[in-house]
């Protein structure tokens, strides 16, 4: 799935059907498929994400932020302290 099937809703102008894609979301405005809603609008605010996905915006940003967490604790275990304190200093 993936490619092929946002290729497919774009092409037939239609919602994806695959909802076992991991790349749908139930929001035909972007034809179902989450990689078309990047392709259509870029950067995406908390809001337009939660709207996509059917959460709250502050769901979104606890989301993000525990993402985030995550990856800079992984980041200094696999780079140590140096490539850690870039990051955050860039957070």
């Amino acid at each position: 799935m993936g490619l092929k099937c946002k290729e497919e809703a774009k092409k037939r102008g239609q919602p994806c059907r695959f909802s076992r894609c991991r790349y749908w979301l139930d929001y035909a405005e972007d034809l179902n498929c989450s990689l078309i809603a990047i392709e259509k609008h870029g950067e995406m605010s908390l809001n337009q994400i939660a709207q996509r996905i059917g959460v709250t915006i502050p769901m979104v940003f606890h989301t993000e932020r525990n993402a985030m967490r995550k990856l800079k604790e992984g980041l200094k275990e696999d780079h140590g302290d140096e490539a850690f304190q870039r990051l955050t200093d860039e957070s």
